[in-house]
């Protein structure tokens, strides 16, 4: 999971500088949107792929994209409620423990495990 988790630096500053009072759901659609600049499918459909290819590119697109949520979630939620404190996300660390310590609930252990299972 530690080589898709580089979250590009310019997303973060966009959402970053998002207004507080932003909808959470504009914030996100905001962070999704311009992650399709470093999406490979959009490289490789600008080049011109095979159809038959589309799937390889779109489910790399996609698993690229779900290990970059809780990167997106918790900063558009500490930016909403926490101003804008990050917790690091620790790239030893699985899925399930990334989302709930990289926001609110960082401190409380046994919310974490509870998301764990």
């Amino acid at each position: 999971m530690g080589g898709s988790l580089r979250y590009p630096k310019f997303v973060e500053e966009l959402v970053d500088h998002c207004p507080t009072d932003l909808h959470p759901m504009a914030q996100f659609s905001l962070a999704v949107t311009a992650l399709e600049h470093t999406s490979p499918f959009a490289k490789a459909y600008a080049k011109g792929i095979n159809k038959k290819e589309y799937w390889s590119y779109t489910f790399g697109d996609s698993m690229d994209f779900i290990v970059k949520l809780p990167n997106s979630a918790s900063r558009i939620y500490q930016n909403v409620f926490k101003y804008g404190k990050i917790a690091p996300i620790q790239k030893d660390q699985d899925y399930s423990f990334t989302l709930p310590t990289s926001s609110a609930s960082a401190t409380n252990k046994d919310f974490v495990e509870l998301m764990r299972l």
